[in-house]
């Protein structure tokens, strides 16, 4: 496996910390839907931000599917890593049966 495989995971966090802090606060205040919507923007432009984790969405996703992976496969994955994200928040603060 080659260091260029797994770059994505060594590079540093790219939210900021007011960032992270406003999206906690949307998810303790208005609720894991308000939470999902706006994470449809950050996740657009992560994908344009974020060329290493891009590519590696691409490269993971073109050896699941056996074809290129198309652009709307590779935000959508992008949007599950989002989700998962934040529904950690829940789940560490014991909410998780909240929907």
């Amino acid at each position: 496996m080659t260091s260029e495989r797994y770059s994505w995971q060594t590079r540093p966090e790219a939210g900021t910390r007011a960032a992270i802090g406003f999206m906690v606060w949307i998810a303790r205040h208005l609720g894991r839907r308000v939470l999902h919507w706006l994470l449809a923007p950050a996740v657009v432009y992560f994908y344009f931000v974020r060329t290493p984790e891009r590519r590696a969405s691409y490269a993971y996703l073109t050896r699941v599917f056996a074809r290129p992976a198309r652009t709307s496969e590779v935000l959508r994955h992008f949007f599950s890593f989002a989700r998962v994200t934040a529904d950690r928040f829940y789940f560490l603060a014991g909410q998780q049966h909240k929907i």
